[in-house]
């Protein structure tokens, strides 16, 4: 949950997101869930960063677009991590409770993206809107 909120935040409010609070929040989950501390951190942190550049074009692209991309990221995040925990001889839980954890993420973001939408008011930034760049006064 708190990845598919962070990638849904940092595609429609990427200010509402400083990468030192993703990395901070991380962190403390790494520390409270007792996996490896910073690893997981570290790989969000590079998943967030990569959507908020990619965020500014996403924005005239649909939400199958966004969800698509926000799948790929949370799948790479989940396979370094293995990688990296495999490299380093790091013991991990089996394969399959962790793909299942995938898949709910990726399944759960459309839902993350209404309630934040309709809920919590983290909406799209658009063109029109006037706190963006480049809007006139």
């Amino acid at each position: 949950m708190l990845i598919a909120l962070t990638f849904a935040w940092v595609l429609r409010r990427p200010e509402y997101v400083p990468i030192f609070l993703v990395a901070a929040v991380m962190l403390m989950a790494d520390l409270l869930l007792q996996r490896p501390p910073g690893l997981l951190a570290a790989l969000v942190v590079l998943g967030s960063a990569y959507l908020r550049s990619a965020a500014p074009g996403m924005r005239d692209a649909g939400f199958m677009a966004e969800w698509t991309t926000a799948a790929v990221v949370i799948a790479g995040i989940f396979i370094l991590n293995r990688v990296v925990l495999a490299i380093l001889s790091v013991q991990q839980a089996a394969l399959g409770p962790v793909v299942i954890q995938v898949v709910l993420t990726i399944a759960v973001y459309p839902l993350v993206v209404l309630l934040s939408q309709n809920v919590l008011g983290v909406r799209r930034v658009s063109v029109s809107d006037p706190g963006t760049r480049g809007a006139r006064a």
